[in-house]
């Protein structure tokens, strides 16, 4: 499904706006601290107003493909279950324009049907080790959407990261998915590196593609 694939940031609002990434170098015998603060891409700041402030949603509804690059930025930054709960919450949602309303309530059930495929796959992933003896620790979106979301499905899901306590472990436990027809993408980490990035290459569900990325 797309939703794990992540969505392009478009710009929006009538004018294009694009941001330079800055890059700092830092000698080796200095800390890894920049020398300057970090700037958020021009647009950031309107997809966080949308969840600390909903009401500002009503500046984008009105024009229809102003809208729905609003809605695509938001997914896309990971924002748009935390959004959507807040319009919800204060109101917002049920003042919209018609249109933006129901761009909204679609983008809300396309996700949620996402989210559900996710975690369906990572059930299927967690069983398969657990027939095998391993038993991993849930890394990245999948942790944190169960300990410090108020509700999981907030937190976006685009792959399953586990971590396993011995290299051996990890090989095994790559195996297994290999053995369930789960297959390695056409770039990534060379096999024989792995150990040196922390992680084998990502491995993808035979069906749907989603990704698995195996730590060790």
């Amino acid at each position: 499904m797309d939703d794990w694939a992540g969505a392009e940031a478009r710009p929006y609002g009538g004018r294009e706006e694009r941001s330079a990434r800055r890059r700092t170098s830092v000698p080796s015998h200095r800390p890894m601290i920049a020398d300057r603060p970090p700037t958020l891409p021009p647009h950031w700041p309107r997809l966080i107003a949308a969840v600390e402030r909903p009401e500002s949603a009503a500046d984008w509804a009105g024009e229809a493909e102003a809208w729905e690059a609003f809605l695509r930025d938001l997914q896309g930054a990971g924002l748009f279950p935390l959004a959507y709960r807040a319009w919800r919450a204060s109101g917002v949602l049920d003042s919209l324009p018609g249109p933006a309303r129901e761009a909204a309530q679609a983008r809300m059930a396309a996700y949620r049907a996402g989210w559900t495929g996710a975690w369906e796959e990572i059930a299927g992933v967690l069983a398969l080790f657990a027939s095998s003896g391993l038993t991993p620790v849930l890394l990245k979106g999948a942790d944190l959407a169960l300990r410090y979301y108020p509700e999981p499905h907030l937190r976006p899901l685009t792959d399953l990261a586990v971590l396993f306590p011995t290299v051996p472990e990890a090989e095994r436990a790559y195996a297994v998915l290999e053995g369930a027809d789960f297959r390695p993408g056409n770039s990534g980490i060379p096999m024989d590196d792995w150990v040196l990035s922390q992680h084998l290459p990502d491995l993808f569900a035979p069906k749907t593609g989603f990704p698995v990325e195996v730590h060790g």
